[in-house]
């Protein structure tokens, strides 16, 4: 008996084709759709690109090439798969017990290995979406390529631009004319040349792509960071992109879907049979052809993205899929674990502070008074970018002032300004235990410190976003549990091991400091901050308990981890993990995991810093008070008075107000005597719809708006002024209204292709030798500026 179900002709419309043939390819659409937004759009790939336009020889494009071909061909099998799938002809079993061999047949087709090409399948007429159907799946393979391709000659990036164009080309000859000339010759029945005729067997291509994503996933989930330095951050992204688009659509069609139609299926049988078994009137049998719940089961065409993240969700609710805990030292990583705080209490951290000897002043020869600038650091977050002026600037300030990290007392910051505060932290401790190696001298600190800074830091994380943190959500198994946030922090530590020959970031973050012990030695002390995603509370990993009488309305991240008490054996954390703390911004780094001993409603996730203060300026304006609400700052040390001064470095690098539109117009966010929204703000539009999400996000500029006037304001109340900014007042403003007291701004501004007007240096975690070069320019600018403003500072 034979169960083959032709499929009917769709209707003769242009626009139902369209609709059809877009409806089943979705998926293709949507990632078409984003991968081209993502191009256009963020700034972090637009500086790859530039990076793969500055290759030195063609061979250096192959990966680049590798990447583009292997993404179109995906976009071009699996929409011409999907396609077929609901073309094709239906084996329907009605029974698996009077005949197993249907049962046979059912799996063989469900499982989308029983394809029967046949006559009237070849007539566009019976082909879903018709012409449009067979074309579609060519457009997917080429036209994203032509765009990129354009994208790139349209910003000067001619090489790339035109290695892209020639493999749309290539990929679109191949898609067109290799099915053209399969049907042909096998519909005359010409098989002179088996050889050619194997390799446009879609069956032929189908395994050299499974084989493909195969080779590259064995290889990115095995040796991760290898691979990702190896292939690079162009390759990573188009055959990440890729091999989502390839395995999803084959988990759904091939893996997920025909088992839950299956089961669909034994259970409708196995209803049907117990039905006609207890059935009254045994004369009197049901229908056969009555329709049960389980008799159909899914039908296509299959929502990919839906089935997808409803499996996902399943899994974790019945497996723990929950791979993210913040990193924690272990007894074998053979670092020294500590079992408490590195100090006691903040005033043992400000004792420690004062009796370090060797601080740059100014003296009063009137009072015979130091005036010791205490520097209170605050860095704006923003990926590497953020990373790279941080750590630049205060490398720079400590090679041209060298010792001058003894006036720093502390390092706060969000995100990629944090990173930097702590790449700098662990350079310093390494120079101080040994201070005439090479990278450690006064002309090399800077340089080597950037050099560990300024890698390529993207591959690595989006390499485990792609794959094994991607598969461990649908598998979790234990070879697949390292997630992207632990992949990020290796490959910090890794970058700087590669510079200092030291594991400077990978110790313990309590253990940097009580390393550190003596008089003459003195790290500044990182403040990093997150925020909590379940309540929106600012949460700090310190070298010191945090209390509330000092830190008001923020929690110590220590007793959210589960260590309570004091007692921090079970909670050391890495340096780069704290700095991580700061940093982790969904969707590139996933939220952490503080406790995840707890139950699931019970957690708490951290999140990225810049959520609630972009600077860190709330937690520095906690400590500035502080310290003069206890009249803290009139000490006396060696028979002589020592006021210390509290001064404000901010370390601002982003470009989008700084360098268009932050001077002289009341819009920047150090004018403290502006009566209006700084920075560049407009109405959304749809506003009935979009005022809400509109509200939420503005919200984060809302906090740091506010965290920067408080400090800038308490900076405002100093008895001592020793320096003074007025360069961003306002016109028709009273100059001492808006003056900044103690507060030195070192704002980057500047275009990375300034000449051409491109671009500003993205926020990511990769910069393009471009954008280095124009910071680095930037830094220089600054150093001037900076000895300028610190005229007359002794030591």
């Amino acid at each position: 008996m034979s169960y083959l179900r032709i499929a009917k002709p769709y209707k003769a419309s242009i626009r139902a084709d369209v609709f059809t043939s877009f409806g089943i390819t979705s998926f293709q659409c949507v990632m078409t759709v984003i991968t081209l937004l993502m191009v256009l759009k963020v700034d972090q790939l637009k500086d790859i690109f530039y990076q793969v336009n500055a290759a030195r020889s063609w061979l250096e494009y192959l990966p680049y090439i590798a990447s583009i071909t292997f993404f179109s061909l995906s976009l071009w099998w699996t929409s011409r798969f999907i396609l077929d799938l609901n073309s094709y002809p239906k084996r329907r079993p009605k029974s698996i017990l009077k005949n197993p061999s249907i049962f046979a047949r059912f799996l063989f087709h469900h499982y989308g290995l029983g394809f029967v090409k046949s006559k009237e399948i070849i007539d566009a007429n019976k082909y879903a979406g018709r012409k449009v159907g067979k074309y579609l799946p060519r457009i997917y393979a080429t036209l994203p390529l032509v765009i990129i391709g354009i994208f790139n000659l349209y910003d000067d990036m001619t090489s790339v631009g035109f290695v892209t164009l020639c493999t749309s080309a290539f990929v679109g000859i191949f898609v067109t004319f290799r099915r053209r000339y399969f049907l042909s010759h096998k519909a005359k029945k010409i098989t002179s040349n088996r050889l050619v005729m194997r390799l446009l067997n879609p069956w032929t291509w189908t395994v050299v792509l499974i084989i493909c994503y195969s080779v590259v996933a064995f290889a990115a989930i095995t040796n991760t960071q290898s691979f990702a330095k190896e292939t690079g951050a162009a390759f990573i992204i188009f055959w990440g992109l890729a091999s989502v688009i390839f395995s999803l659509t084959l988990f759904v069609y091939i893996v997920v879907v025909p088992t839950i139609n299956l089961m669909f299926f034994i259970i409708n049988v196995v209803i049907s049979k117990v039905r006609h078994k207890f059935h009254d009137n045994p004369r009197n049998p049901p229908k056969s052809n009555r329709v049960h719940l389980f008799d159909k089961g899914i039908s296509l065409p299959y929502p990919i993205v839906t089935i997808a993240i409803i499996f996902a969700a399943l899994m974790s609710y019945f497996v723990d899929t929950d791979n993210h805990q913040v990193r924690k030292l272990q007894a074998s990583d053979n670092q020294v674990i500590a079992d408490s705080y590195a100090f006691s209490s903040l005033a043992s951290a400000l004792d420690k502070f004062h009796q370090v000897k060797g601080k740059y002043y100014y003296l009063d020869n009137k009072s015979n008074t130091k005036k010791v600038p205490m520097f209170f650091v605050v860095s704006q977050g923003g990926g590497l970018r953020a990373s790279y002026w941080s750590a630049g600037f205060l490398s720079m300030l400590e090679s041209r002032y060298p010792g001058i990290h003894k006036n720093i007392f502390s390092l706060s910051g969000a995100s990629g300004g944090t990173v930097g505060n702590v790449f700098f932290t662990g350079a310093l401790h390494y120079c101080l235990q040994d201070e005439n190696t090479d990278n450690c001298r006064t002309d090399n600190f800077q340089s080597s410190l950037l050099q560990a800074v300024g890698r390529d830091y993207l591959s690595t994380v989006a390499t485990s976003f792609m794959y094994n943190d991607l598969l461990y959500r649908f598998l979790p198994l234990p070879f697949l549990s390292t997630d992207r946030a632990t992949y990020l922090e290796q490959d910090w530590e890794i970058g700087f091991k590669d510079t200092f020959s030291s594991d400077g970031l990978g110790q313990g973050f309590q253990s940097t400091y009580l390393n550190n012990t003596p008089d003459s030695h003195w790290l500044p002390l990182v403040l990093s901050m997150g925020s909590i995603q379940e309540s929106g509370s600012r949460v700090i990993t310190a070298p010191f308990p945090v209390k509330p009488n000092v830190f008001r309305d923020k929690l110590d991240i220590y007793p959210q981890m589960g260590c309570k008490n004091g007692n921090l054996k079970a909670c050391n954390m890495r340096l780069s993990t704290v700095g991580l703390n700061s940093a982790r911004f969904p969707y590139i780094t996933p939220a952490g995991t503080l406790d995840n001993s707890v139950e699931w409603e019970e957690k708490q996730h951290i999140l990225d810093g810049g959520y609630v203060d972009n600077y860190g300026a709330h937690s520095t304006a906690d400590l500035v008070r502080y310290l003069k609400q206890s009249a803290w700052l009139d000490k006396t040390q060696d028979a002589q008075a020592v006021e210390y001064v509290p001064v404000v470095i901010v370390l601002k690098n982003s470009v989008d107000t700084a360098s268009k539109k932050e001077t002289n117009d009341g819009l920047s966010l150090f004018d403290v005597s502006r009566t209006a929204p700084y920075g560049e703000h407009s109405s959304w539009p749809l506003n009935e719809m979009l005022a809400p999400i509109q509200g939420i996000v503005s919200v984060r500029a809302g906090h740091t708006s506010a965290a920067m006037s408080d400090l800038l304001h308490l900076q405002k109340s100093a008895d001592t002024a020793l320096f003074t900014d007025d360069s961003f007042c306002s016109e028709n403003i009273d100059i001492h209204d808006c003056i900044l007291l103690n507060t030195l701004v070192i704002s980057y501004s500047g275009l990375v292709h300034e000449q051409d007007g491109k671009m500003d240096p993205p926020l990511g975690w990769w910069l393009s030798p471009a954008s280095t070069m124009q910071m680095d320019n930037q830094l220089s600018a600054m150093e001037a500026k900076t000895m300028k403003l610190m005229k007359g500072l002794q030591r």
